[in-house]
């Protein structure tokens, strides 16, 4: 069961086209497992908002930060 849909990910994101699809739902994955490996509670049913807004803000981070930083 996944914790958000691509659906909200391109919500938060505010996304319009569906160019960026398959790379949004890479990043949800690792974002999702990223979670999931330091939240250590069991959730039945649906998870809990912070859960959820923790793989949003995931995902935003990886989606801006798409290349190594460069160090001035």
């Amino acid at each position: 069961m996944s914790i958000v849909t691509l659906l909200e990910v391109k919500g938060h994101l505010r996304y319009d086209t569906d160019d960026n699809d398959p790379m949004l739902e890479m990043y949800i994955k690792a974002a999702e497992n990223a979670v999931l490996n330091y939240v250590t509670d069991k959730f039945e049913g649906e998870y809990p908002d912070a859960v959820k807004q923790a793989v949003l803000l995931m995902v935003g981070m990886f989606d801006v930060e798409r290349e190594p930083s460069k160090e001035s």
